[in-house]
Protein backbone atom coordinates (compact mmCIF):
# COMPACT_ATOMS: atom_id res chain seq x y z
CA UNK A 1 0.00 0.00 0.00
CA UNK A 2 1.53 3.48 -1.07
CA UNK A 3 1.72 6.10 1.47
CA UNK A 4 -1.16 8.09 -0.08
CA UNK A 5 -3.39 5.40 0.34
CA UNK A 6 -2.11 4.16 4.18
CA UNK A 7 -2.57 7.66 5.22
CA UNK A 8 -6.23 8.27 3.48
CA UNK A 9 -7.26 4.74 5.29
CA UNK A 10 -5.66 6.05 8.84
CA UNK A 11 -7.60 9.56 8.34
CA UNK A 12 -10.77 7.54 7.72
CA UNK A 13 -10.65 5.19 10.76
CA UNK A 14 -9.92 8.06 12.59
CA UNK A 15 -12.68 9.80 11.69
CA UNK A 16 -14.83 6.86 12.74
CA UNK A 17 -13.15 6.38 15.98
CA UNK A 18 -14.04 10.00 16.46
CA UNK A 19 -17.52 9.16 15.83
CA UNK A 20 -17.79 5.98 17.89
CA UNK A 21 -16.41 8.22 21.13
CA UNK A 22 -19.13 10.95 21.11
CA UNK A 23 -22.05 8.64 20.30
CA UNK A 24 -21.43 6.06 23.24
CA UNK A 25 -20.89 9.10 25.88
CA UNK A 26 -24.13 9.91 26.92
CA UNK A 27 -25.18 5.97 26.64
CA UNK A 28 -24.39 3.28 29.48
CA UNK A 29 -27.01 0.93 28.79
CA UNK A 30 -26.42 -2.56 28.16
CA UNK A 31 -26.21 -2.91 24.49
CA UNK A 32 -23.79 -0.09 24.21
CA UNK A 33 -22.03 0.04 27.49
CA UNK A 34 -18.20 0.15 27.46
CA UNK A 35 -18.16 0.98 23.56
CA UNK A 36 -16.23 3.73 24.45
CA UNK A 37 -13.88 2.00 26.65
CA UNK A 38 -13.29 -0.27 23.51
CA UNK A 39 -12.70 1.98 21.38
CA UNK A 40 -10.23 3.96 23.08
CA UNK A 41 -8.23 0.94 23.71
CA UNK A 42 -8.45 -0.67 20.59
CA UNK A 43 -7.14 2.93 18.74
CA UNK A 44 -4.49 3.41 21.68
CA UNK A 45 -2.77 -0.22 20.38
CA UNK A 46 -3.23 1.32 16.77
CA UNK A 47 -1.03 4.63 18.60
CA UNK A 48 1.65 2.97 20.13
CA UNK A 49 2.09 0.82 16.78
CA UNK A 50 2.64 4.06 14.70
CA UNK A 51 5.48 5.00 16.96
CA UNK A 52 7.46 2.15 14.72
CA UNK A 53 5.99 3.64 11.34
CA UNK A 54 6.15 7.07 11.74
CA UNK A 55 9.51 8.75 11.02
CA UNK A 56 9.08 11.75 12.93
CA UNK A 57 7.81 9.75 15.88
CA UNK A 58 11.12 10.17 18.05
CA UNK A 59 10.68 14.24 17.36
CA UNK A 60 7.21 14.22 18.56
CA UNK A 61 7.97 12.11 21.71
CA UNK A 62 10.51 14.75 22.57
CA UNK A 63 8.03 18.05 22.10
CA UNK A 64 8.09 19.99 25.72
CA UNK A 65 4.06 20.30 24.52
CA UNK A 66 2.81 16.72 24.22
CA UNK A 67 4.71 15.78 27.77
CA UNK A 68 2.66 18.85 29.16
CA UNK A 69 -0.44 17.26 28.18
CA UNK A 70 0.50 13.62 29.72
CA UNK A 71 2.48 14.99 32.66
CA UNK A 72 -0.76 15.18 34.81
CA UNK A 73 -1.81 12.12 34.33
CA UNK A 74 1.20 10.08 34.30
CA UNK A 75 1.89 11.68 37.84
CA UNK A 76 -1.13 9.82 38.83
CA UNK A 77 0.28 6.63 37.54
CA UNK A 78 3.57 7.85 39.68
CA UNK A 79 1.43 7.98 42.53
CA UNK A 80 0.94 4.50 42.63
CA UNK A 81 4.30 3.50 43.63
CA UNK A 82 4.37 5.42 46.63
CA UNK A 83 1.01 4.03 47.54
CA UNK A 84 1.15 1.46 50.19
CA UNK A 85 -2.57 0.14 48.97
CA UNK A 86 -1.80 -0.71 45.42
CA UNK A 87 -5.05 -2.39 45.01
CA UNK A 88 -7.51 0.51 45.71
CA UNK A 89 -5.51 2.74 43.07
CA UNK A 90 -6.32 0.73 40.00
CA UNK A 91 -9.96 2.03 39.54
CA UNK A 92 -8.66 5.74 39.15
CA UNK A 93 -5.46 4.08 37.17
CA UNK A 94 -8.15 2.59 34.52
CA UNK A 95 -9.23 6.85 34.45
CA UNK A 96 -5.58 7.96 33.97
CA UNK A 97 -4.61 5.63 31.05
CA UNK A 98 -7.68 6.31 29.13
CA UNK A 99 -6.43 10.29 29.71
CA UNK A 100 -3.16 9.64 28.49
CA UNK A 101 -4.07 7.71 25.37
CA UNK A 102 -5.85 10.81 23.81
CA UNK A 103 -2.61 12.66 23.20
CA UNK A 104 -0.60 9.35 21.75
CA UNK A 105 -3.58 9.13 19.94
CA UNK A 106 -3.54 12.65 18.34
CA UNK A 107 -0.08 13.18 17.89
CA UNK A 108 0.78 10.58 15.81
CA UNK A 109 -2.50 10.88 13.89
CA UNK A 110 -2.49 14.84 13.84
CA UNK A 111 -5.90 16.74 14.39
CA UNK A 112 -8.86 17.23 12.10
CA UNK A 113 -9.98 19.00 9.36
CA UNK A 114 -13.18 21.53 9.50
CA UNK A 115 -15.37 19.30 7.75
CA UNK A 116 -14.42 15.90 10.56
CA UNK A 117 -14.58 18.66 12.79
CA UNK A 118 -18.49 19.29 11.73
CA UNK A 119 -19.21 15.69 11.46
CA UNK A 120 -18.17 14.66 14.78
CA UNK A 121 -19.81 17.64 16.85
CA UNK A 122 -23.39 16.32 14.52
CA UNK A 123 -22.59 12.89 16.03
CA UNK A 124 -22.18 13.89 19.31
CA UNK A 125 -25.03 16.77 19.08
CA UNK A 126 -27.51 14.21 17.45
CA UNK A 127 -26.68 10.87 19.81
CA UNK A 128 -27.10 13.37 22.76
CA UNK A 129 -30.71 13.96 21.19
CA UNK A 130 -31.39 10.79 20.91
CA UNK A 131 -30.38 9.54 24.40
CA UNK A 132 -32.32 11.85 26.02
CA UNK A 133 -35.72 11.61 24.30
CA UNK A 134 -34.84 7.57 25.10
CA UNK A 135 -34.42 8.86 29.21
CA UNK A 136 -37.84 10.74 28.50
CA UNK A 137 -39.76 8.17 27.03
CA UNK A 138 -38.85 5.88 29.96
CA UNK A 139 -39.49 7.96 32.28
CA UNK A 140 -43.12 8.74 30.55
CA UNK A 141 -43.94 4.76 30.59
CA UNK A 142 -42.59 4.65 34.77
CA UNK A 143 -45.02 7.68 35.41
CA UNK A 144 -48.08 6.09 33.48
CA UNK A 145 -47.82 3.13 35.20
CA UNK A 146 -48.13 4.88 38.65
CA UNK A 147 -51.56 6.56 38.01
CA UNK A 148 -51.96 6.62 34.05
CA UNK A 149 -50.73 9.93 33.34
CA UNK A 150 -53.22 11.42 35.35
CA UNK A 151 -50.71 13.93 37.19
CA UNK A 152 -47.21 15.32 36.43
CA UNK A 153 -44.52 13.77 38.64
CA UNK A 154 -41.54 16.12 38.69
CA UNK A 155 -39.66 13.00 40.78
CA UNK A 156 -39.82 10.91 37.51
CA UNK A 157 -39.10 14.09 34.82
CA UNK A 158 -35.77 15.91 36.59
CA UNK A 159 -32.28 15.18 37.48
CA UNK A 160 -32.07 11.22 38.16
CA UNK A 161 -35.68 10.61 37.46
CA UNK A 162 -34.44 11.45 34.00
CA UNK A 163 -30.94 10.39 33.57
CA UNK A 164 -31.11 7.31 35.58
CA UNK A 165 -33.17 5.32 33.05
CA UNK A 166 -30.02 4.85 31.18
CA UNK A 167 -27.51 4.73 34.01
CA UNK A 168 -25.85 7.86 34.11
CA UNK A 169 -25.53 10.38 36.66
CA UNK A 170 -27.51 13.63 35.80
CA UNK A 171 -24.58 15.84 35.99
CA UNK A 172 -22.46 14.07 33.55
CA UNK A 173 -25.46 14.04 31.48
CA UNK A 174 -26.28 17.94 32.27
CA UNK A 175 -22.85 19.01 30.98
CA UNK A 176 -22.79 17.15 28.00
CA UNK A 177 -26.05 19.25 27.51
CA UNK A 178 -24.82 22.60 28.08
CA UNK A 179 -21.25 21.85 26.07
CA UNK A 180 -23.48 21.39 23.06
CA UNK A 181 -25.79 24.09 23.82
CA UNK A 182 -22.83 26.27 23.53
CA UNK A 183 -21.24 24.63 20.25
CA UNK A 184 -24.50 25.27 18.42
CA UNK A 185 -24.43 29.02 19.50
CA UNK A 186 -20.99 29.57 19.01
CA UNK A 187 -22.11 27.76 15.14
CA UNK A 188 -25.01 30.72 14.62
CA UNK A 189 -22.45 33.52 16.40
CA UNK A 190 -19.83 32.39 13.36
CA UNK A 191 -22.45 31.68 10.72
CA UNK A 192 -24.87 34.10 11.40
CA UNK A 193 -28.65 33.76 9.52
CA UNK A 194 -26.17 33.46 5.90
CA UNK A 195 -27.88 29.87 5.19
CA UNK A 196 -31.31 30.21 6.64
CA UNK A 197 -32.36 26.57 6.83
CA UNK A 198 -29.11 25.47 8.74
CA UNK A 199 -29.65 28.14 11.07
CA UNK A 200 -33.85 27.04 11.68
CA UNK A 201 -32.54 23.80 12.55
CA UNK A 202 -29.23 24.85 14.66
CA UNK A 203 -32.55 26.89 16.51
CA UNK A 204 -34.90 23.90 16.92
CA UNK A 205 -32.16 21.48 18.27
CA UNK A 206 -30.65 23.81 20.81
CA UNK A 207 -34.50 24.53 22.28
CA UNK A 208 -35.04 20.48 22.27
CA UNK A 209 -31.42 20.97 24.47
CA UNK A 210 -32.62 23.95 26.66
CA UNK A 211 -36.26 22.40 27.55
CA UNK A 212 -33.89 19.13 28.20
CA UNK A 213 -31.16 20.85 30.51
CA UNK A 214 -34.06 22.60 32.47
CA UNK A 215 -35.53 19.85 33.74
CA UNK A 216 -32.10 18.31 34.57
CA UNK A 217 -31.84 20.71 36.52
CA UNK A 218 -28.55 20.71 37.65
CA UNK A 219 -28.20 23.87 39.16
CA UNK A 220 -24.08 24.18 39.24
CA UNK A 221 -23.54 23.16 35.56
CA UNK A 222 -26.75 25.63 34.83
CA UNK A 223 -24.61 28.40 36.62
CA UNK A 224 -21.59 28.08 34.98
CA UNK A 225 -22.81 27.51 31.46
CA UNK A 226 -24.91 30.70 31.79
CA UNK A 227 -21.55 32.59 32.59
CA UNK A 228 -20.03 30.65 29.21
CA UNK A 229 -22.97 31.30 27.16
CA UNK A 230 -22.55 35.26 28.18
CA UNK A 231 -18.82 35.19 27.86
CA UNK A 232 -19.16 34.07 24.24
CA UNK A 233 -20.90 37.15 23.30
CA UNK A 234 -18.11 39.42 24.39
CA UNK A 235 -14.90 37.00 23.47
CA UNK A 236 -16.74 37.69 19.97
CA UNK A 237 -17.07 41.11 20.27
CA UNK A 238 -21.23 41.07 20.44
CA UNK A 239 -20.98 43.62 23.57
CA UNK A 240 -25.25 44.66 22.97
CA UNK A 241 -25.90 40.83 23.12
CA UNK A 242 -23.75 40.02 25.75
CA UNK A 243 -25.50 43.11 28.20
CA UNK A 244 -28.77 41.58 27.10
CA UNK A 245 -27.99 38.16 27.90
CA UNK A 246 -26.54 39.55 31.42
CA UNK A 247 -29.75 40.74 32.06
CA UNK A 248 -32.24 37.69 30.57
CA UNK A 249 -30.03 34.99 32.97
CA UNK A 250 -30.50 37.74 36.02
CA UNK A 251 -34.03 36.93 35.82
CA UNK A 252 -34.27 33.45 34.64
CA UNK A 253 -31.45 32.17 37.29
CA UNK A 254 -33.39 34.06 39.85
CA UNK A 255 -36.52 31.91 38.81
CA UNK A 256 -34.52 28.94 37.99
CA UNK A 257 -32.23 28.74 41.56
CA UNK A 258 -35.14 29.90 43.21
CA UNK A 259 -38.16 27.65 42.14
CA UNK A 260 -37.26 24.44 40.01
CA UNK A 261 -36.32 21.62 42.56
CA UNK A 262 -37.90 19.00 44.48
CA UNK A 263 -35.43 19.68 47.72
CA UNK A 264 -35.32 22.83 49.87
CA UNK A 265 -35.33 25.91 48.00
CA UNK A 266 -31.72 27.70 47.51
CA UNK A 267 -32.35 30.11 49.92
CA UNK A 268 -32.81 28.03 53.05
CA UNK A 269 -29.66 25.80 51.68
CA UNK A 270 -27.44 28.56 52.01
CA UNK A 271 -29.17 29.59 55.46
CA UNK A 272 -28.63 25.87 56.11
CA UNK A 273 -24.85 25.89 54.99
CA UNK A 274 -22.90 28.96 55.57
CA UNK A 275 -25.00 31.28 58.47
CA UNK A 276 -22.83 29.43 61.11
CA UNK A 277 -19.99 27.50 59.09
CA UNK A 278 -17.96 27.29 61.81
CA UNK A 279 -20.95 25.91 64.23
CA UNK A 280 -22.07 23.26 61.53
CA UNK A 281 -22.53 20.32 63.67
CA UNK A 282 -20.79 17.70 60.63
CA UNK A 283 -22.15 15.10 62.63
CA UNK A 284 -25.92 15.45 62.64
CA UNK A 285 -28.24 13.21 60.66
CA UNK A 286 -26.15 10.56 59.55
CA UNK A 287 -28.59 8.87 57.41
CA UNK A 288 -29.98 11.90 56.22
CA UNK A 289 -33.61 11.07 57.28
CA UNK A 290 -34.65 14.34 57.51
CA UNK A 291 -33.49 15.71 54.66
CA UNK A 292 -30.75 17.77 56.12
CA UNK A 293 -28.02 17.37 53.82
CA UNK A 294 -28.09 19.30 50.77
CA UNK A 295 -25.68 20.00 48.02
CA UNK A 296 -24.33 22.55 49.23
CA UNK A 297 -23.93 21.72 52.89
CA UNK A 298 -22.31 18.22 51.97
CA UNK A 299 -19.98 19.89 49.71
CA UNK A 300 -18.62 22.04 52.90
CA UNK A 301 -18.09 19.03 54.98
CA UNK A 302 -16.33 17.29 52.22
CA UNK A 303 -14.22 20.26 51.25
CA UNK A 304 -13.30 20.59 55.02
CA UNK A 305 -12.06 17.18 54.89
CA UNK A 306 -10.53 17.35 51.86
CA UNK A 307 -8.23 20.72 53.24
CA UNK A 308 -7.43 18.84 56.44
CA UNK A 309 -6.02 15.88 54.68
CA UNK A 310 -3.69 18.40 51.97
CA UNK A 311 -2.78 20.61 54.72
CA UNK A 312 -0.72 17.07 56.17
CA UNK A 313 0.06 16.01 53.07
CA UNK A 314 0.51 19.60 50.57
CA UNK A 315 3.54 18.48 48.16
CA UNK A 316 2.96 14.95 46.91
CA UNK A 317 -0.46 13.95 48.19
CA UNK A 318 -0.99 10.04 49.88
CA UNK A 319 -0.82 8.58 46.48
CA UNK A 320 -3.59 7.30 43.92
CA UNK A 321 -3.82 4.25 46.25
CA UNK A 322 -4.13 5.45 49.83
CA UNK A 323 -6.40 8.50 49.07
CA UNK A 324 -9.75 7.43 49.49
CA UNK A 325 -8.68 5.35 52.47
CA UNK A 326 -7.39 8.37 53.85
CA UNK A 327 -10.47 10.73 52.92
CA UNK A 328 -12.96 8.36 54.45
CA UNK A 329 -10.74 9.29 57.85
CA UNK A 330 -10.94 12.69 57.82
CA UNK A 331 -14.46 12.62 56.99
CA UNK A 332 -14.70 10.78 60.43
CA UNK A 333 -11.81 13.06 62.22
CA UNK A 334 -14.76 15.78 61.56
CA UNK A 335 -17.63 14.15 62.75
CA UNK A 336 -19.01 13.86 59.24
CA UNK A 337 -20.96 10.07 59.47
CA UNK A 338 -23.42 10.97 56.18
CA UNK A 339 -20.36 11.63 53.72
CA UNK A 340 -18.40 8.22 55.61
CA UNK A 341 -21.31 5.95 55.00
CA UNK A 342 -22.00 7.10 51.29
CA UNK A 343 -18.16 7.34 50.62
CA UNK A 344 -18.23 10.43 48.51
CA UNK A 345 -15.36 12.12 46.85
CA UNK A 346 -13.86 15.83 46.96
CA UNK A 347 -16.78 16.83 45.02
CA UNK A 348 -14.12 19.52 43.63
CA UNK A 349 -11.57 18.19 40.82
CA UNK A 350 -9.07 20.83 41.72
CA UNK A 351 -9.28 19.44 45.74
CA UNK A 352 -9.38 15.83 44.51
CA UNK A 353 -6.08 16.22 41.98
CA UNK A 354 -4.04 18.08 44.97
CA UNK A 355 -5.72 15.35 47.49
CA UNK A 356 -4.68 12.60 45.76
CA UNK A 357 -1.52 13.64 43.99
CA UNK A 358 -0.56 16.92 45.96
CA UNK A 359 0.49 20.20 44.91
CA UNK A 360 2.61 18.85 41.80
CA UNK A 361 -0.23 17.44 40.42
CA UNK A 362 -2.30 20.97 40.36
CA UNK A 363 0.76 22.37 38.77
CA UNK A 364 1.09 20.07 36.28
CA UNK A 365 -2.65 20.29 34.94
CA UNK A 366 -2.66 23.82 35.29
CA UNK A 367 0.14 23.79 32.64
CA UNK A 368 -1.84 21.58 30.35
CA UNK A 369 -4.66 24.35 30.96
CA UNK A 370 -2.17 26.80 30.18
CA UNK A 371 -0.98 25.60 27.04
CA UNK A 372 -4.80 25.30 25.81
CA UNK A 373 -5.61 28.34 26.37
CA UNK A 374 -2.27 29.79 24.75
CA UNK A 375 -3.05 28.36 21.70
CA UNK A 376 -6.88 29.17 22.08
CA UNK A 377 -6.29 32.99 22.56
CA UNK A 378 -3.25 32.83 19.36
CA UNK A 379 -5.43 31.40 17.07
CA UNK A 380 -9.04 32.23 18.10
CA UNK A 381 -10.27 28.83 18.63
CA UNK A 382 -13.35 29.87 20.14
CA UNK A 383 -14.83 25.66 21.00
CA UNK A 384 -11.40 25.01 22.46
CA UNK A 385 -11.66 28.04 24.94
CA UNK A 386 -15.85 27.33 25.07
CA UNK A 387 -14.71 23.99 25.87
CA UNK A 388 -11.82 24.82 28.28
CA UNK A 389 -13.40 27.24 30.76
CA UNK A 390 -16.72 25.62 30.41
CA UNK A 391 -15.01 22.01 31.94
CA UNK A 392 -13.12 24.12 34.47
CA UNK A 393 -15.98 25.76 35.94
CA UNK A 394 -18.09 22.23 35.90
CA UNK A 395 -14.65 20.89 37.85
CA UNK A 396 -16.10 23.45 41.09
CA UNK A 397 -18.26 21.36 42.42
CA UNK A 398 -17.77 17.51 40.50
CA UNK A 399 -15.13 15.18 39.96
CA UNK A 400 -15.61 14.22 36.89
CA UNK A 401 -11.95 12.83 35.49
CA UNK A 402 -12.43 10.12 38.57
CA UNK A 403 -15.15 8.30 36.41
CA UNK A 404 -15.00 6.85 33.05
CA UNK A 405 -17.83 8.86 31.55
CA UNK A 406 -16.12 12.36 32.56
CA UNK A 407 -12.45 11.13 31.74
CA UNK A 408 -13.35 10.05 27.84
CA UNK A 409 -15.42 13.50 27.26
CA UNK A 410 -12.32 15.66 28.89
CA UNK A 411 -9.44 13.89 27.50
CA UNK A 412 -11.42 13.01 24.01
CA UNK A 413 -12.50 16.98 23.64
CA UNK A 414 -10.03 18.78 25.18
CA UNK A 415 -7.30 16.91 22.79
CA UNK A 416 -9.87 17.21 19.59
CA UNK A 417 -9.95 20.93 19.51
CA UNK A 418 -6.35 21.13 20.46
CA UNK A 419 -4.90 19.08 18.06
CA UNK A 420 -6.94 20.56 15.10
CA UNK A 421 -6.59 23.90 16.35
CA UNK A 422 -5.09 25.97 13.80
CA UNK A 423 -0.75 26.40 14.02
CA UNK A 424 -0.80 23.69 16.90
CA UNK A 425 2.29 21.81 15.30
CA UNK A 426 3.73 18.57 16.95
CA UNK A 427 6.65 17.86 14.36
Amino acid sequence: MSDQKYFLVLQRARLVFGVLIVISLPFTVSWFYNLSSYTIWGFGIASMAMIALDPWSIKKLLSLRFWILVFPFLWALIGMSYSTEQAAGWYYIEKQLSLLIFPFFFLFGGGFSKKDLRVILKAFILSLLLCLFVALALSAMQNYELDGLKYFHVIFYTYSGLSGNIGISAVYLAMYVGFALLLLMNELLENGFSIWQRSIVTLVVSGLLMFFFVLLAVKMVFAVWSLCFIALFFIRGRWGVGLAAIASFAVIGFLFFSSISQYRPIKERFALSFDSFRQQDWSADPENAEGYWNSLNMRAGLWTAAIKGIARRPIFGPGTGDSDRLFQEEKREIGFEFGVREEFNEHNQFLGFWHHNGLIAIILFALMIALGLKQGFASRDYPLLIFIFYVLGCFITENYLEAQKGAIFFGFFFSFFLFSSQGFQTK
